[in-house]
Order: structure tokens, then sequence, then C-alpha cells
């Protein structure tokens, strides 16, 4: 019984990656560059017929076009470009701000409860404005942009059937 139990549960399992996956593929050509997209990724793109950025998760790959929050159609050749969040810069963006901010709250709090005149000086002021516009100026650069043509390209892959 224990023999039957075991051959139906590795079936069962088999049973169900047979299901095809499809990927999204952004490759510039003639490299090993590339960047894979699955089902249920987040991808930021711009759409050049409708003129408009579109951003969300991926529910459905196909061979010409994707789904995106399961509203959004879009066709592979309307893709202009393809935006890649950098998490390093976001992080010190949001660091940076928070911080700046938190040394001139800080300083004046503490310049205030010893009674000190005055209570924010020009230092602090100085120096969290710096810190701050610095995450400020980093958060324009959140996202690197690839733009679809003669150095980048998108397709979608089949892994059922690969190219041969």
């Amino acid at each position: 019984m224990n023999k039957i139990v075991t051959i139906l549960a590795i079936l069962i399992c088999m049973a169900a990656n047979v299901y095809g996956q499809k990927l999204l593929v952004l490759e510039r050509p003639g490299t090993t560059k590339y960047f894979t997209y699955k089902t249920g990724a987040w991808i930021k793109l711009y759409d050049d017929r409708s003129l408009r950025m579109i951003q969300g998760d991926i529910t459905r790959i196909d061979d010409s076009l994707i789904l995106i929050n399961t509203l959004e159609p879009v066709y592979l050749g309307r893709i202009a470009a393809v935006y890649r969040p950098r998490r390093i810069l976001h992080r010190f963006s949001s660091a940076a701000i928070v911080a700046g901010t938190g040394y001139f709250l800080l300083s004046g709090f503490n310049r205030a409860i010893n009674k000190e005149s005055p209570v924010i000086s020009n230092g602090t002021v100085t120096i969290s404005a710096a810190v701050a516009g610095s995450g400020v100026v980093t958060s324009f650069f959140h996202f690197r942009k690839f733009t679809i043509g003669s150095h980048w390209r998108i397709k979608s892959i089949d892994m059922d059937h690969p190219e041969k």
C-alpha cells in the first residue's frame, strides 16, 4: 500500500510540473546580457502606441503580448522602453531623506530643550539640507531605461518548445 501511495505522489508531483513556462526576455543581441521576467514579476514599460507608462505585475505571457495587472494587454512590438529598478539607489535615497530630516528635527529638539538660541543653527540647516537634497536628487535615478531597438530587444520564450 505504501508503494502505491509513493508512486501516486510522485506522479502528482510530476504532473504539476508539466505545464510549460513562458518567459519574457529583455536581451542585448550579441552579448550575454539579459533579464528575464516570469508570470507574477513586476515590470515597468513604455507603450509606444498609447504613449503612456504601464507598470504592474505580469499576469500572462503569450507569444506576441503580455497582460499586466489582468487588465492591460501590451503587444511586444509596441514596447519602446523597459525600466528596471535600481534598488541600491532607492534605498540610499530613502535613507538620505530620512537621515537629513531626522538630523534637522533632532538637533532642533535638542537645542530647544537646552534653551539655546537660535533653535536651528546655520550648520544644522546646511548639513540636513545637503543630506536630504542628495536623497531627493538620487530619487530621479531609481530606474534604468532600456530602449528597445538596435541595442536591446524583448521577446517571449516558450520553455516547452525552445527555439532550434
